[in-house]
Parts: structure tokens; C-alpha cells; sequence
């Protein structure tokens, strides 16, 4: 596989999976499948924007980070220069515009954040039954955010490919190997990563977990996602700020 062609033909819409098997329950319930080295999924607060700054995003402006991504036309009307990443992802939430908040969110935050996210989603909208493809990818990408090293980079790639790469785990563990400065194997010649591969990737993961939900819940899981990512953003939950400083095995 050549990753540089990977980088420039992954879609930016990907298209929806069968739906999941995702277990209904109450919206303040733990998921079964979630670990408990994993922050609770903020269900609760799945229905708006949490207050506060998203200090893990440096740009000042929404405007700074736009130009990585292709914006739908309704949210590009709605950008001006003196919006906050904030204040931006408060008004695509209110239009229901999840693919350009999930992207602003993916786009701003720092790849290991980014991550992160990804990750948290995914142990959201998994259902226990999942193959053992795609709980591989998914660990190896929990592995590097915890302790992100060569050691823990390098084999999220043949997870990735095993998971595949046109599914939510697969671009997971995708966007963990290509956070690295070299893609290519260690006895090769160096292969720089498209900057912003990571990023794709982890708007890639979450779009497709979103969209694979059942239909008339398709918008609560946006939603839920994007409420995650903004509490990752704000580092505004104590489980979130232990985890990436620490990890648990």
C-alpha cells in the first residue's frame, strides 16, 4: 500500500456502514463494552456546547483552521474572521452542521487529542460483539495515545489495514501510525506524512461511527461525539486529563 496515495484519496465523506450493534439504554448509562481505564461517554450532556474556552485548540480563530478542510457551503457562509473556534463550533451545532463541527474539532485539536477522541467515540458506538479486527485497531491506537512512541506507532498501520481502512477502527488506528514524521517502514527510505492526514482520518472515524447508527439516531450520536471532543478540547474532565498524561494498562 502506498500511504502518500492514501493521504490524498481518503474521501471526505465517507460512506455510512451497516448499522452497529449498539445496545439501547438510558442516556446516563455506562456502555458495556467501555473499559474502565475510559472516561464515562457524557450522554447527559449530549443535547448542547459545554461552557468554556476549548484550551487545547491554539488557534484564536475559527478562520485559521477552516482552510485545512473543505467547509459545506451553509457553514462557509456562516464564517466570519472574528469568530473563536468556540464560537464557530456553537453555531454549526445549532444548525446541526455535525460534519463541519467534527471537522473544526478534528482539524484544531493536537493529533495525540485527536486521537484520543476518535477513540472515545468508538468505544461509544461499539457493540460488545465486535470482531477482534476491530478491537485490535482500536487498542493499538488507545496504546499510543497513552505512551506515543515509535514503539507504539509503527504497528497501528498493520492494525489499521487488518481493521480496514475504510472503516471507523481502521482510520482510528490509521490516524495514530500517520501522527508520526515518517510513514515509511524503518529500513526504508524516509516518506513524509500529508500534515493533516491525522486529522482527516479522525474526522473520517467519527463521521462514519456517527453514520452508521440507526437512523433516527443518527443526530444523537453526532451530537454525543461532538460533546466528547469538546470535552477533550477543554481537557475539562479529570478521567480525560489522567489518561493522556498517564495511561493505565
Amino acid at each position: 500500500m502506498v500511504l502518500e496515495e492514501a493521504a490524498v484519496t481518503l474521501p471526505k465523506v465517507m460512506p455510512p456502514l451497516p448499522p452497529p450493534q449498539v445496545p439501547r439504554r438510558p442516556r446516563d448509562a455506562q456502555p458495556a463494552s467501555a473499559p474502565a481505564s475510559l472516561p464515562s461517554p457524557l450522554m447527559g450532556r449530549a443535547e448542547g456546547v459545554p461552557a468554556g474556552a476549548l484550551a487545547k485548540i491554539s488557534a484564536a480563530r475559527a478562520a485559521d483552521i477552516c482552510p485545512l478542510f473543505p467547509l459545506t457551503e451553509q457553514a462557509s457562509l456562516m464564517l466570519t474572521d472574528e469568530l473563536s473556534p468556540k464560537q464557530f463550533l456553537d453555531l454549526l451545532m445549532e444548525r446541526s452542521l455535525y460534519p463541519d463541527a467534527t471537522r473544526l474539532l478534528a482539524y484544531g485539536l493536537p493529533k495525540r487529542d485527536a486521537v484520543w477522541w476518535a477513540c472515545l467515540c468508538l468505544r461509544e458506538a461499539l457493540g460488545a460483539n465486535s470482531p477482534a479486527k476491530v478491537r485490535d485497531a482500536l487498542e493499538t491506537a488507545e496504546k499510543w495515545v497513552k505512551n506515543p512512541s515509535e514503539e507504539t506507532r509503527r504497528p497501528a498501520l498493520g492494525a489499521a489495514e487488518d481493521a480496514g481502512l475504510g472503516t471507523p477502527a481502521g482510520l482510528t488506528a490509521l490516524a495514530a501510525f500517520s501522527s508520526g514524521s515518517d510513514l515509511a517502514p524503518a529500513d526504508a527510505p524516509r516518506v513524509s506524512p500529508n500534515e493533516h492526514l491525522t486529522a482527516e482520518a479522525v474526522a473520517g472515524a467519527i463521521l462514519l461511527a456517527a453514520a452508521g447508527a440507526e437512523p433516527s439516531r443518527v443526530a444523537e450520536r453526532h451530537r454525543c461525539f461532538l460533546t466528547l471532543g469538546i470535552t477533550v478540547a477543554r481537557e475539562a474532565d479529570e478521567n480525560v486529563r489522567q489518561e493522556m498524561s498517564h495511561g493505565r494498562t
